[in-house]
This record gives C-alpha cells, sequence and structure tokens, in this order.
C-alpha cells in the first residue's frame, strides 16, 4: 500500500508542478511579450544559460548527498523547481526537493538534513558572489563592509566542525528531529558551492547580457555581483516563488546608474527565460521523477 502511494504521490505531483508551470508562463506571457521582441537573440542565450544554471545547481545539492543516491538527488533537484511557483512556493519546492531526492540510499531525514545544509551553502555561494559588486565604482561604504563580512562569515561557518554543533542544537530543540548521521566534510561542502557559485554566474551573466552591460568587463562584473546579492535577499524572504519582487526592487537599488525602467525590464525577460528554461528541463527529467520504478517501490 505504501509503495502505491508514493507512486500515487509522484505522479500527483508531477501534473501539479506541470500546471503550475504553464500557468506562470500564461500569467508573464502577456508582460513580456513586448520586451522578448527587443531582446532578439539574447533570449534563447538566456534561456540556455539558465539551463546550464540549473545543471551546475543541481551537481551541487546532488555532492551533499551520499554517492549511490546522488543521481536520484540530481534528478529531484530539478523535477522540484517549478514548485516555486506554487503559492508558499517555497515550502512547496522544499518538500518536492526532499521526497523526490529521497531514495534507499537516502532517506528522507538524511536528505532533510542535507536541505538545511545546503540552504547555507546557497547563502554562502550568493555572499562571495556578490563580492564582485566591489567592482563598481559608486558603492556605498556600508554596503562594502557588509559584503565582506558576509563573505568572511561564509568562510567561516561551511565547515563541518561549525556545521555539527547548529545540528545537535536543533536537534535538542525539536526532540522529533532524527539525528544526524554523517555530514559531507570540508571539500565537499565548498565543491557544492563551487557549483552552485557557477549556477549564480551562470544565470547572473545572462541578466548582465540583457543588461548590455558585457561591453564593459569591470561594470559587468559589478552587476553580476548586484545580480547575486539581489538573488541572496530574494532567497532568504522564504515565502515569494523565487524572490519575486524582492529581487527587483533590491536590483534596481544596487544599480542607481541604470535606469530603473531598463533594469525591471531585463529583470521581466530573465525571469520568463527562466520559466522556459525550467520547462524543457522537466520535460526531459519528467518521467525518471514521477512515472519511472524506484527501487524502493519494487
Amino acid at each position: 500500500m505504501k509503495r502505491y502511494l508514493r507512486k500515487r504521490w509522484r505522479l500527483i505531483l508531477g501534473v501539479v508542478l506541470w500546471v503550475a508551470l504553464i500557468v506562470a508562463i500564461l500569467i508573464t506571457w502577456e508582460g513580456v511579450r513586448d520586451d522578448l521582441i527587443q531582446a532578439g537573440l539574447l533570449f534563447p542565450v538566456t534561456v540556455v544559460l539558465v539551463v546550464l544554471a540549473l545543471i551546475s545547481g543541481a551537481m551541487g545539492w546532488a555532492l551533499l548527498q551520499p554517492g549511490r543516491a546522488r543521481r536520484r538527488a540530481l534528478v529531484g533537484f530539478l523535477a522540484a523547481q517549478p514548485a516555486k511557483y506554487l503559492p508558499a512556493g517555497g515550502a512547496f519546492q522544499a518538500l518536492g526537493q526532499v521526497g523526490l531526492s529521497s531514495s534507499d540510499e537516502a532517506d528522507r531525514s538524511t536528505v532533510g538534513w542535507s536541505f538545511l545544509v545546503h540552504i547555507g551553502v546557497e547563502v554562502v555561494a550568493g555572499s562571495l558572489l556578490s563580492l564582485l559588486l566591489l567592482a563598481g565604482p559608486d558603492i556605498e561604504t556600508w554596503l562594502n563592509a557588509l559584503l565582506i563580512l558576509l563573505a568572511v562569515t561564509g568562510v567561516v561557518i561551511l565547515r563541518p566542525a561549525v556545521i555539527a554543533p547548529v545540528t545537535r542544537m536543533l536537534t535538542r530543540l525539536i526532540p522529533r528531529l532524527p539525528p544526524v548521521e554523517k555530514l559531507p566534510n570540508t571539500v565537499t561542502l565548498w565543491l557544492s558551492c563551487g557549483w552552485t557559485m557557477g549556477a549564480l554566474a551562470l544565470s547572473g551573466s545572462a541578466f548582465v547580457a540583457l543588461l548590455g552591460q558585457w561591453n564593459d568587463p569591470i561594470e559587468g562584473l559589478a552587476t553580476l555581483g548586484a545580480f547575486a546579492l539581489a538573488w541572496l535577499v530574494g532567497f532568504v524572504i522564504f515565502p515569494l516563488p523565487s524572490g519575486l519582487g524582492a529581487r527587483e526592487v533590491a536590483l534596481i537599488a544596487l544599480l542607481p546608474h541604470l535606469p530603473p525602467g531598463q533594469v525591471l525590464g531585463a529583470s521581466i525577460i530573465h525571469r520568463f527565460a527562466s520559466i522556459v528554461a525550467e520547462m524543457i528541463v522537466l520535460s526531459i527529467v519528467s518521467r525518471r521523477a514521477f512515472i519511472q520504478k524506484q527501487k524502493s517501490d519494487q
């Protein structure tokens, strides 16, 4: 009976995620149609870069799982991304990512702890890439200090010796939480962080191209740093789907030398390209994620 329910749950989840993606495209299309014409070939380039970013991000997630569970985790990460377009998208994405990444080799409690570690990895990756903003000539002193503080903090905390006490404290505060069996080692944590930074760099590079900022490499790098920091702001605002609105406000504030309309237009195109990229990836992994029989179902 449990096997039947697991299979049924995956199939229903797959249908819900496809519906969420299609609805997101329909809602966004009217507002982005004219901008897509102006973007021209930059739009398909953005889609390709975001697809590569999704794969890089999935690698960062999969590395945190036990060796034999990594392929399943890779698929689970990619399949769960559209859940952020559902109401309370952050929560649904977390549940989908953990559920779809779980397997005989890594049960849900193990994957759940990996998810919490991965949140820390993503925050550190965003903080480190945000340092590129320091290349900009007009950065405020307080922001300069904040970015350096975030980066230094990230370097300090991304170690098992720091993460282990935090997990023990959480298990004491919430007795129902199972203890952590094994944490990733330092090398694995930083490899995961590297893949996650790669994902942000690919996605951010597409945004910089949409703004036409790569004509000046230094300006382009600073804009990439602004994108990373704006992404981080959107990431920590958990209930919003993909930081909707918060990321745009941060981008406009961090790029005061650019017209707000231009920044907002590039962000809207980038979001639409991300939805299209997620649809492409979901079409590739759907069978394995939602239909194909898993070992735990046999």
